[in-house]
């Protein structure tokens, strides 16, 4: 199929709504680039939409698994979040080098993309019909309905599920005999839901693919959202993770980290788990609700133990308040007591806290109003991007406020041994420079954290006193070899 560059045009303004020379601009689209194919793809990726650019080197190393004897069998492949196409194009190269023809070629290989100018575009690119690919819609949009009293409502309703499979029956091939390839949207625009969700379990609605063969988001690991994600993964034999460079997209502006994903159908063994450092183990992930790696086999068994003990125990749990922003305090606020005003934390500071006074009425907020806390920002000046660990943090005693995001704090207790134990727990090597990295997908320690990532973190009781690692160790019943292998890692 060749399209020509009117149609490219048309599509594009309907798509971008930008003129088509500025299209030409950003994208360097030409009739001559298109026709001697010198366009790079890769400048279509859009990091905004989750549209990113996967390395064809990477493409190629994963698809390394297949062998040589699945290319004898000219296998079809379907990729649900095609972007700007390169794992098909790689597909398509690797059948032809087995000398299958282009007009067989044509029958094996399907694409879709929430993005229609990606499927257009991946349908120029390959040179296949656009028959073999659709776009979706995803997201919610507004609906009109009667309720029970006969009034017209409005509601939003997520539309990705329909929008999917609509696309997928119209499509000629069989789920059950096709490999699943691809990069899965994780969101959509800013501030959406993950899609990659829907999109998966709609195509595993339909059969089982042969294999899945996915770069997917690591958020879908610790996160409980993604339960039922990950249930599907599993159900389809998943038999490999592996963790990615936050740098595999550098070429569309984005660090995100992420894992391969390998499933085939009908295993049910243990999952081989490699580490960015190369390292692979095998471990029993299946029977448990969420996924983190501690390095190693040893390790990982470590810290399933202390999510196994925050059941029993209670894990660290950091809250948020319901009170105004400091930048809304201070506008109003005094530095002297004052009557009908109240104690908040105005600044917290490594040259010194600062307490301000407000009135009294703008606390809406009273719980743990009576207890030590021990204080966090949401993501403390100082730490570089991407680190894991909590950064500063202060105490302030019972009476004292705390202002909304983007603080948070711990709840300690009556007593001020209690936070200071608690704020040297936080610290320590154990916890702040393993614990915290190895279950952590998020860059900041925030309440969403409560959905599983900071549940690796038994709650630490009244009457424990910490001192320094080993009190940690001791608290957290660790074996002396277990001990050295965290140590190893900080």
């Amino acid at each position: 199929m060749q399209l020509t560059v009117e149609q490219i045009d048309d599509f594009l303004l309907g798509v971008i709504g930008k003129k088509i020379e500025g299209v030409n601009e950003q994208w360097r689209i030409t009739q001559r680039k298109l026709s001697q194919g010198q366009f790079e793809w890769h400048m279509l990726s859009n990091p905004e939409k989750s549209d990113m650019h996967t390395k064809r080197e990477h493409i190629l190393k994963k698809f390394e698994r297949y062998g040589d004897e699945l290319w004898n069998t000219r296998p079809s492949c379907f990729d649900p979040g095609c972007g700007d196409g390169e794992f098909l194009a790689v597909w398509q190269e690797k059948l032809r080098e087995v000398g299958c023809p282009d007009e067989e070629i044509a029958k094996r290989i399907f694409w879709s993309d929430p993005e229609p100018a990606n499927v257009m575009l991946t349908a120029q690119r390959l040179g296949i019909s656009i028959d073999n690919g659709f776009s979706y819609q995803v997201g919610k949009v507004e609906e009109t309905y009667i309720n029970k009293r006969g009034k017209v409502r409005t509601r939003k309703v997520d539309v990705t599920q329909k929008s999917f499979e609509e696309g997928v029956s119209r499509m000629a091939f069989d789920i059950n005999k096709v490999h699943l390839i691809g990069n899965l949207p994780f969101t959509y625009g800013k501030g959406n839901a993950p899609i990659a969700i829907p999109v998966l379990l709609n195509v595993l609605n339909k059969g089982n693919p042969k294999t899945i063969n996915l770069v997917q988001h690591m958020g879908f690991m610790p996160s409980n959202e993604f339960s039922e994600f990950r249930s599907a993964l599993y159900n389809s034999g998943m038999k490999f993770l592996g963790e990615n460079d936050s740098n595999l997209f550098d070429e569309g502006n984005a660090k995100v980290r992420t894992v391969d994903i390998w499933c085939e159908k009908d295993y049910t063994g243990n999952i081989t788990y490699r580490t960015l450092e190369g390292n692979e183990f095998d471990y029993d992930f299946k029977s448990k609700d969420i996924i983190v790696s501690g390095g190693s086999l040893e390790l990982t068994e470590f810290l399933y133990s202390l999510y196994d003990k925050t059941k029993s125990q209670g894990f660290l749990k950091n809250r948020d308040t319901k009170n105004p922003s400091y930048k809304e305090l201070d506008k109003i606020s005094v530095d002297i007591p004052t009557p009908g005003y109240e104690p908040y934390l105005s600044q917290m500071s490594a040259s010194g806290d600062k307490i301000k006074y407000a009135p009294a009425e703008m606390f809406v907020w009273k719980d743990d109003i009576d207890c030590w806390r021990s204080i966090h920002g949401y993501r403390p000046s100082g730490l570089e991007y991407g680190d894991k660990r909590i950064g500063r943090t202060t105490k302030i005693p019972p009476g004292v406020h705390l202002p909304g995001s983007p603080n948070l704090y711990f709840k300690g207790t009556t007593t001020e041994e209690h936070v200071d134990n608690l704020d040297r727990y936080i610290h320590s090597g154990p916890i702040e420079k393993f614990v915290l990295p190895m279950t952590r997908e998020n860059k900041t320690f925030d309440a969403k954290t409560i959905s599983g990532v900071t549940k690796f973190i038994p709650a630490l009781p009244e009457g424990v006193t910490i001192e320094n690692d080993d009190d940690v160790f001791d608290f957290l019943e660790t074996p002396e070899h277990i001990r050295e292998a965290v140590r190893a890692r900080f």
